[in-house]
């Protein structure tokens, strides 16, 4: 049986799973049925963090319990340096470790015994969300980084108007002109004002 709906958005995944026999059928229903491909594997959750750091996946789908490294926590320590999608298995049907992987930077969770019918969509789903979360990032610090810049052009349009008792607006079309003429922007021409370096404009 073969996913024609995944065949052409095939994902590199890596599967951490220590029960052997569960990891080979993980691998077989991702690559065989949903036409991804398994690029890394790993039994426990040391050995999680080095694949994680020496190969470049898309997704990783891991037992929370692990032998020598807790699941989530290798995925902690290697979110920290730099963040990939996340699928958590479990055997455990508590909910208060259901509420802790949530919040662990998972995307997607799954509770043993698998259903290789929920295994791709969830993996699927797991990945989009991520790139949501990766692009709304990416937007919360360009507005972020676009409100620092607002406020440095502000106070230094203040300096240029007491110094030089330019009105606003003539202190806004200088600072633009330089900028332009200068090839850099105008908040990099604000900091070098504020940091009181010579600046002609």
């Amino acid at each position: 049986m073969h996913s024609s709906a995944v065949v052409d958005s095939s994902l590199r995944l890596i599967v951490v799973e220590d029960d052997e026999l569960v990891r080979r059928a993980l691998v077989d229903t991702l690559e065989r049925t949903y036409g991804h491909k398994v690029v890394g594997q790993a039994g426990n959750g040391l050995e999680m963090l080095e694949v994680l750091e020496r190969i470049e996946a898309d997704v990783v789908i891991f037992d929370i319990h692990l032998p020598q490294l807790n699941g989530l926590d290798a995925l902690r320590k290697f979110t920290e340096r730099k963040p990939i999608a996340a699928v958590a298995l479990t055997g455990d049907r508590d909910p208060a470790q259901l509420r802790r992987a949530v919040h662990e930077r998972i995307q997607g969770y799954l509770i043993k015994p698998i259903d290789p019918l929920q295994l791709g969509p969830v993996v699927e789903v797991a990945r989009a969300r991520f790139l949501d979360i990766l692009k709304l990032t990416e937007e919360n610090d360009k507005l972020q980084k676009s409100l620092e810049s607002r406020k440095i052009i502000e106070r230094a349009k203040g300096v240029l108007m007491r110094r030089n008792r330019w009105t606003e607006a003539d202190a806004f079309r200088r600072l633009q002109r330089a900028a332009m003429n200068k090839r850099t922007t105008m908040a990099e021409l604000a900091r070098q004002i504020l940091d009181g370096k010579d600046v002609e404009l």
